[in-house]
């Protein structure tokens, strides 16, 4: 990959394409829970900008920009009370409606309404704040099967990790990985609810695989010849801009995981479990903590303060764990984190099993350099598909079936049982 490709993909800084781009998406950006009625704002960081989110006495939540127009002093720092924040600093106000009504050391009356401060869309789904940082009207909501979901069934968590969001995303499109560093996971997934074809992914370590663009973004399929002359397909749905749905054959513990940038190295993975027919069975709860840190606003702690992440070296000798980490998810963490916060990646040396890696870049390449330097959404937000029909799929196919084809009918399939509120399945 070229180095100025990959700064175009990875820089996030302000005004830079790709920070332009990811504005113009319902990104997530913490969970409800942090946000209490009257409570201190919360400062955070995307895109390398500072916001601050509150919620208002009514319940209402509202993000504006940290600064106070005034003279810039934090709104962090404001009183929360009556459906507003007031600067501690000179008492400027402004309502949960993002309308500057208050500013004492100016008297005139037509003040107020002329005082800009940015205020963005707002909304709340799968227990998170969901906030698109458009400069104009925002699109509509990616209303996904976990966003339609009653709080009892789904699991929300966020992990904050030192590396840039592609090599999140990258770690999602490498199907190659899962049967290797995530080795004994396979071994025993099949004791925990999923399929026993899974075990092919272990000695398949180099499938076949596809790729296509779609409306909302692209899907790509691993393709594993079986003994019976059948396919083992794992299809994995991307939603712009940097989400994915993974496979599995179960009806409960689906998963989506997206790539948040806070800023050119450092990233929000955030994890939704979710069952979209029935509570989250307690069994599928556990097996989303895992072994990871309790706090689902970051699961992902203590880690990188051991030497070598806390890396079990006599685990690997007696070869009970290959990887030395014993969750999945650390897995995946460490091994980003290894790569350092923004690698070059003008020196990778890549292969047939990050096809859909190189798919990815290529594509969001082409979006990026065709949609006026980032100022519009890569992906367009007005086709006709339901967001709510996307699932990734795993299936076992007949020689001559597309995967394409079988896809393509889950989701019309989906699609339809989603209008006559029956079970979606698998």
């Amino acid at each position: 990959m070229r180095a100025a490709d990959a700064r175009l993909l990875t820089d996030v800084s302000l005004g830079a394409p790709m920070q332009l781009a990811f504005k113009n998406y319902w990104l997530p950006v913490m969970r409800s829970e942090k946000l209490v009625a009257d409570g201190a704002p919360i400062k955070f960081t995307i895109l390398c900008e500072n916001y601050v989110a509150f919620r208002a006495t009514d319940g209402r939540v509202a993000v504006f920009d940290e600064r106070c127009p005034h003279r810039l002093c934090s709104l962090e720092l404001a009183q929360n009370e009556n459906c507003a924040l007031t600067c501690m600093f000179h008492g400027w106000k402004f309502h949960v409606s993002g309308k500057c009504v208050e500013t004492p050391n100016e008297p005139h009356p037509d003040f107020p309404s002329r005082v800009p401060l940015k205020s963005y869309p707002t909304r709340e789904a799968a227990d998170v704040l969901w906030v698109c940082f458009t400069d104009e009207k925002a699109p509509r909501f990616t209303d996904l099967a976990f966003n339609r979901c009653n709080e009892d069934q789904v699991l929300a968590r966020a992990a904050i990790c030192n590396y840039n969001w592609l090599s999140g995303i990258d770690a999602v499109l490498d199907p190659s990985h899962v049967g290797l560093l995530h080795r004994n996971w396979v071994e025993v997934a099949p004791n925990e609810g999923y399929s026993q074809d899974i075990a092919k992914i272990a000695k398949a370590l180099a499938p076949t695989i596809e790729a296509q663009e779609t409306a909302w973004g692209f899907q790509y399929a691993a393709v594993r010849e079986m003994p019976d002359g059948s396919q083992y397909v794992r299809v994995t749905e991307h939603v712009a801009p940097s989400g994915c749905f993974i496979a599995n054959s179960l009806s409960t513990r689906k998963l989506f995981i997206m790539s948040v940038p806070i800023d050119c190295e450092w990233s929000i993975q955030w994890y939704f479990w979710h069952s979209p027919d029935e509570p989250l069975p307690e069994e599928d709860i556990s097996y989303a903590i895992g072994d990871t840190h309790p706090d689902h606003n970051n699961f992902y702690q203590g880690m990188r303060e051991q030497p070598r992440w806390g890396q079990d070296r006599e685990a690997m000798i007696n070869r009970t764990s290959f990887s030395g980490f014993n969750d999945i998810m650390y897995e995946d963490f460490i091994a980003g984190e290894a790569q350092g916060p923004n690698p070059d990646r003008s020196k990778e040396h890549l292969c047939t099993g990050d096809k859909a890696i190189i798919f990815s870049r290529r594509l969001l390449l082409k979006k990026l350099r065709a949609s006026d330097d980032g100022a519009r959404e890569v992906w367009s937000h007005k086709g006709d598909f339901d967001y709510g029909a996307l699932q990734a799929i795993v299936d076992r196919l007949d020689g001559d079936k597309d995967w394409r084809d079988a896809a393509s009918e889950r989701m019309a399939s989906r699609a339809i049982r989603l209008k006559t509120a029956e079970p979606l399945g698998a």
